[in-house]
């Protein structure tokens, strides 16, 4: 005797064989008469195996759609997070930018303050050194003046031409009178002052 549990399994010609839920297993055999075919014993629980395969074919499908949906909120968490990290680049791209942008202009500015400081100092610098040397050269005219003897030490930056002027002599005649072959001096050089 074959037990089924299930729903409606088969008709018999003279009979409907269920299997109710909940209420256990059913004798599939009519009562009183003998057992039912093993064929259809064999259809039924086949019957009853394909209504089982089929629930778990829903429940995988089930777990299929809800996988499905769970990839694709973690597809838009990851698109999100995506977008998210392209703006804080461009951002960080665009500070980065400033930021050279900012550097540069800084460096050309205290380039440019830097020589305009240079040449200014420059300039002094030639200023005062001119000054310096007339202010030599008028001392060393008086002390020659003042003691009768007539002798030049040379400054950084004279020259024979700027000696011979200052004395009131010719170039020709401050060689001459010196042993020189020709303009060159250097600092520190005693001159002999020739008169007019």
């Amino acid at each position: 005797m074959k037990k089924v549990c299930g729903k409606s399994l088969f008709a018999w010609p003279v009979i409907t064989v269920t299997c109710l839920v909940g209420a256990g297993c059913v004798n599939l055999e009519p009562p009183g008469g003998p057992a039912p075919d093993p064929t259809l014993t064999m259809v039924a629980s086949m019957r009853a195996d394909s209504q089982m395969m089929n629930e778990n074919q829903r429940k995988l499908v089930a777990a299929i759609e809800e996988l499905q949906q769970t990839n694709a909120r973690q597809a838009k968490e990851i698109q999100q997070l995506n977008d998210r990290l392209a703006t804080v680049e461009a951002r960080v791209g665009k500070a980065e930018a400033s930021w050279r942008e900012g550097i540069e202009r800084n460096t050309a500015a205290i380039r440019q303050e830097s020589e305009a400081r240079q040449k200014s100092l420059d300039q002094v610098v030639n200023v005062v050194s001119e000054e310096v040397g007339k202010v030599s050269k008028q001392q060393a005219r008086s002390q020659a003046q003042a003691s009768g003897q007539r002798a030049y030490t040379v400054q950084r930056g004279d020259t024979l031409n700027q000696i011979a002027k200052a004395f009131g002599v010719s170039v020709d005649s401050l060689r001459d009178a010196n042993g020189l072959r020709d303009d060159r001096i250097i600092e520190g050089q005693a001159l002999k002052i020739p008169e007019r």
